[in-house]
């Protein structure tokens, strides 16, 4: 005779959807728990009367895991992590470090490591947690449905976040959501952007869409980008999306100098020509394409500027590509590799080509003479 004694039924169960890490004044953790509710799983998660799509639920504590035996006491149900979307850590939180949140996510077999993480840039988990989404059937499929969609969002899960974290030559970043003030009751209340940095697993800073976006360039996580690019000798901007969008690095040692050449690759389409040019003049591609190049170059520069002599954080594995290619000098360089980061000479080329001007030459509405050719 079989049976399936110790098969769990789904109405057994509180299905956690997301969950948040927030530091308390006095130093506790404030962990709240985004519960779908099963018997309401269809339209939009407005978290209102009888029937709302999701119960939260919070607890006070001093670990993970007593927050999570808190929680538990709340409820009628056994909290089931498995199929938890999203982590949303609070910006104190992560300031403070999440090392323990990571080492107790990853060292209990029921939690869940293929989860997304988000830091709160300028506020707190809970209140992100608590916020209904038009869109989806709880908040946390929408983040999850943004994460994947957003294409210069860094995807990045609790698993990845620990394998670039003892990792060496690599410091890691995770994405960043914040609230959205002044929206009315059927907007989405947060919007997924950005980057934040963690150095020793402790928030370090931020960087923008697209810094995020460049960042993301260099480290081979993105295939298309969105641009707008100032040609000289006109005004307004020329919008371009990129794709196909390739990278190499190559390092060089000579001495106590480190070098690495960056170069990078793409194809161009151009979205908007505000500069009213008339794009099927080669000379007018040439030119597009030559600012363009100049301006990718430089806003690249600016990125890896910012993180050696703001941050001194290598968040694009340039250690990593000199460990593997100078494993005997890299055992020198490894601890102190932040300071010797900030000193690296980086080179930037790009080979950017417009192959798709649109189907038309100048906007259709322009008279001859308004045509720039």
């Amino acid at each position: 005779m079989t049976g399936c004694w110790d098969r769990t039924e789904i109405n057994d169960i509180a299905i956690v959807m997301a969950a948040s890490f927030d530091l308390l004044e006095d130093g506790k953790m404030l962990c709240t728990y985004q519960i779908a509710n099963p018997s309401t799983q269809t339209g939009s998660s407005e978290a209102k009367g009888p029937g709302q799509k999701f119960v939260i639920v919070s607890a006070v504590g001093e670990d993970v895991q007593e927050l999570l035996a808190k929680a538990q006491k709340q409820l009628s149900r056994k909290i089931f992590r498995a199929h938890r979307r999203i982590i949303i850590i609070g910006e104190r939180m992560a300031e403070h470090g999440i090392g323990e949140i990571l080492d107790s996510i990853s060292r209990d077999p029921s939690s869940r490591i293929r989860t997304f993480i988000l830091i709160v840039k300028g506020g707190e988990g809970q209140d992100i947690i608590k916020m209904g989404y038009p869109f989806e059937s709880t908040p946390a499929e929408g983040m999850r449905e943004m994460m994947v969609n957003v294409g210069e969002v860094p995807k990045i899960l609790i698993r990845d976040l620990i394998t670039a974290s003892s990792s060496e030559g690599i410091e890691p970043i995770v994405g960043t959501i914040k609230s959205l003030s002044n929206k009315s009751e059927n907007e989405p209340g947060f919007q997924i952007s950005g980057a934040a940095i963690l150095k020793d697993l402790k928030l370090s800073g931020y960087l923008n869409n697209e810094e995020t976006s460049g960042l993301q360039w260099i480290k081979g996580d993105i295939s298309n980008w969105d641009i707008k690019i100032k040609v000289p000798g006109t005004t307004g901007n020329v919008s371009i999306t990129l794709t196909n969008m390739r990278r190499r690095i190559k390092p060089i040692m000579y001495g106590d100098v480190i070098k690495i050449n960056l170069e990078l690759e793409g194809k161009g389409v151009i979205k908007e020509n505000d500069p009213n040019l008339d794009l099927f003049q080669p000379k007018n591609i040439n030119t597009v394409q030559a600012a363009l190049q100049n301006q990718v170059n430089e806003q690249i520069r600016q990125i890896i500027s910012k993180a050696q002599k703001k941050y001194k954080a290598d968040i694009f594995g340039f250690g990593d590509v000199i460990h593997r290619k100078y494993p005997r000098q890299w055992k020198s360089l490894e601890k102190d590799w932040d300071n010797k980061f900030s000193m690296v000479e980086a080179a930037v080329t790009s080979d950017l080509t417009i192959t798709d001007p649109g189907i038309i030459g100048a906007p259709l509405y322009l008279k001859k003479s308004e045509i720039n050719k």
